[in-house]
């Protein structure tokens, strides 16, 4: 079940040709026969397989192994097996319809949605709101004490007065166009982003301003308490007079290039990575990293498309010939040349970025580079205290010479850790490390070194989790929204730990995103019985904007929706993001503007009418709003939704006419099947598939 498929699909008929052989997605795998790879026209789950004529055999013996069209999969159009991902879930759930059967008593006569959901978001200005208003933040935040200072304004600790959550404010003041772009950036960027080592933003307030010009904006993050990596450096190498060892090194680094890596393949470059720059969520050696402060980050397309054409005077030898032979070399004396736009810190700056040249992801690889010299060494390969100011550390960053490591500061190092560190100081970017090419060096191979991701050995991966995946994957959509609402709003970093080094522990490749692959492993690591197909499921119902890998906010609220209990006026706030109105009510109107559908079309909403009428009628049949004839959920029934273990008996499985599912679906001898509002009621049902593709 484990092995690789790679196989040619079968064209559909009419064709008149086959698809090039490539390997099978774990989604594709858990509806193809794995022994013969071949499409089913109808289900047909025997106890005793009788194989069809010209059927191929398993190289298993009995017959309970032999193939027979159609055992596994059910009827999928082509289009499953294409590249087009938005059709799969509407494949995948209209076969499973027809695989199940219709059933006496449900909706439309047939089980809608059995055992998969559609991956839900909320929309970025509703998950993380933008208030405008005199003091407004003063109404909603406590101010406690200051925590720093920077170039724009400082940061606060900062208590909600509603929730009591603890947060930090970093208040700002913008005294022109450019500093307000830089903050719009900011803010763009970050309610983009979505993983574990990168600091989240909660809320943005805008004072009004009486001046065009000066602006007051607060911007409310998850709080570190655990200070930044300048000061742990300095604390190793000036307090204890000990360096880092490098696996402590390679702890942290790992978990910065993952948040680097992150952003690069998104596109955007942060431009001002440094150790201030770095904070830990608490004081343990241990604790997690974050990074932070992207004020300077800036999309690399965008980036580009701004960059200007100048005249530059040649260099080398024809720039010398031209001052020798002014006349005859005049025009020889320039060359046109792309400037794109200079930012970041002096002392970390990449060559090109100093040159203000045209620069990509790579740049923010020098600074990782400069810090890793640091954290290994305390020792700045580009300043030396009390000789070097900013001036000078650029002309040797810019200089054409190498980057030396001195024997007496890095002798004593593995050769690999010096690899890596001249690697990433590369001065030519083309020949510079990638932040995933650095997390794939050798040094990062050695066995002995810790790691945060993949490791299951710490006992944080439970059956409680994969149960809780489980359980989010049967809830409705309305509520796994709200689970999302409530997780990432209502939760402060300290609540989330436990569910974050479970998503770590799961994350083998360190890249802030889940695979079914990695899920599977993880489950076989911790013991915990969960087959491949039943893995792509619960990714893709996790599954974000890609739909094929689950992202961090969306595992921890799954996990949250299982683990925490959250208070009546968590609740309250949670309904009115959704958007109860003043009545206490909640229709699909005011819904569907806080929801998107992470793999759907613009033709298909976040939630349908008919799902809609399905989640109110099984919590509240007789609510209607009289004024719109809309179906609406009160308060009070939207909050025995949220606390119920079980959805509602509409409909009891264990007493219909039983179909015979696909093992990928049962657990044990127990399986479930769900109604059009998703919500999960459970029977005993029981099937052997011919081929144990999952069971």
């Amino acid at each position: 079940a484990d092995a690789p498929l790679v196989a040619p699909i079968k064209a559909s008929s009419g064709t008149g040709r086959a698809s090039a052989p490539r390997r099978l997605t774990l989604l594709e795998q858990a509806f193809v026969c794995s022994a013969c790879s071949s499409r089913s026209s109808r289900r047909q789950l025997v106890s005793t397989p009788t194989p069809r004529s010209g059927s191929r055999r398993s190289s298993s013996a009995g017959g309970a192994n032999e193939c027979v069209d159609g055992i596994i999969s059910p009827a999928v159009e082509p289009s499953l097996l294409e590249e087009d991902k938005a059709s799969q879930e509407d494949a995948l759930s209209s076969a499973l319809a027809k695989l199940l059967g219709p059933i006496d008593g449900s909706p439309d006569n047939s089980f809608v949605g059995v055992a998969i959901g559609r991956a839900l978001e909320i929309n970025p200005d509703v998950l993380c709101p933008t208030h405008t208003g005199q003091l407004q933040v003063f109404d909603d935040y406590e101010f406690l004490a200051a925590i720093g200072s920077g170039a724009f304004g400082r940061v606060l600790r900062a208590r909600h007065r509603a929730g009591g959550q603890l947060r930090a404010c970093k208040a700002l003041t913008t005294s022109g166009p450019l500093e307000s772009e830089l903050v719009a950036t900011e803010i763009a960027v970050l309610k983009a982003l979505n993983h574990p080592h990168i600091l989240r933003l909660h809320e943005v307030y805008f004072e009004p301003s009486n001046s065009d010009r000066r602006r007051k904006v607060y911007l409310i993050t998850d709080l570190c308490t655990g200070g930044d990596l300048l000061f742990r450096i300095a604390y190793h190498y000036q307090t204890l007079r000990a360096p880092m060892t490098e696996g402590h090194v390679g702890f942290m680094l790992r978990q910065l290039l993952s948040a680097a890596m992150y952003c690069h393949h998104r596109g955007i470059v942060h431009r001002d990575i440094k150790p201030d720059n770095v904070l830990f969520v608490d004081a343990t050696a241990s604790s997690p990293l974050k990074l932070i402060d992207f004020g300077l980050a800036g999309f690399a397309e965008q980036l580009r498309e701004a960059a200007v054409e100048v005249s530059v005077p040649r260099s080398g030898s024809l720039g010398r010939l031209a001052k020798i032979l002014p006349r005859a070399g005049a025009r020889w004396c320039t060359v046109r040349k792309q400037m794109m736009q200079r930012a970041g810190t002096a002392y970390y700056m990449a060559p090109e970025m100093i040159q203000a040249s045209v620069y990509d992801q790579k740049a923010d690889m020098f600074s990782i580079g400069t810090i890793l010299c640091e954290m290994l060494t305390g020792w700045h390969p580009f300043y030396t205290p009390q000789v070097d100011d900013a001036q000078s550390v650029q002309a040797k960053i810019t200089s054409a010479k190498p980057v030396r490591l001195p024997d007496e500061q890095f002798g004593s190092l593995s050769a690999e850790a010096r690899d890596l560190c001249q690697r990433l100081l590369e001065k030519d970017p083309k020949r510079r490390l990638s932040s995933g090419q650095a997390l794939a060096h050798p040094w990062f191979r050695n066995p002995a070194m810790p790691s945060p991701y993949g490791n299951t050995n710490t006992g944080v991966l439970n059956a409680w989790v994969f149960e809780g995946l489980r359980q989010y994957q049967a809830h409705n959509k309305l509520r796994r929204a709200a689970l999302q609402l409530l997780a990432l709003s209502e939760l402060a970093e300290e609540q989330v730990q436990e569910f974050r080094d479970a998503f770590m522990a799961l994350d083998a490749q360190g890249d802030g995103l889940l695979s079914p692959e990695e899920l599977a492993e993880g489950a076989h690591r911790a013991e915990v019985p969960l087959c491949n197909g039943e893995a792509a499921l619960l990714i893709s119902t996790l599954g974000g904007a890609s739909g094929q890998r689950a992202g961090y906010k969306e595992f921890i609220a799954a996990l949250a929706g299982r683990q925490v209990e959250y208070s009546s006026a968590q609740f309250r706030s949670c309904f009115k993001k959704l958007g109860g109105d003043s009545r206490g009510r909640l229709g699909l109107r005011q819904v569907l503007p806080v929801l998107c559908s992470s793999r759907s079309s613009s033709e298909r909403p976040a939630i349908t009418d008919q799902e809609w009428e399905e989640i109110v009628n099984s919590w509240s049949p007789e609510s209607t709003d009289e004024r719109s004839s809309e179906p609406t959920l009160g308060f009070e029934e939207f909050v025995v939704m949220m606390q119920a273990p079980v959805g509602p008996a509409t409909q009891k499985v264990a007493d219909a006419p039983l179909p015979v599912v696909p093992a990928l679906f049962v657990r044990g001898a127990e399986a479930v099947a769900t109604s059009g509002g998703d919500e999960l009621s459970t029977g005993r049902l029981w099937g052997r598939c011919a081929e144990p593709l999952c069971c």
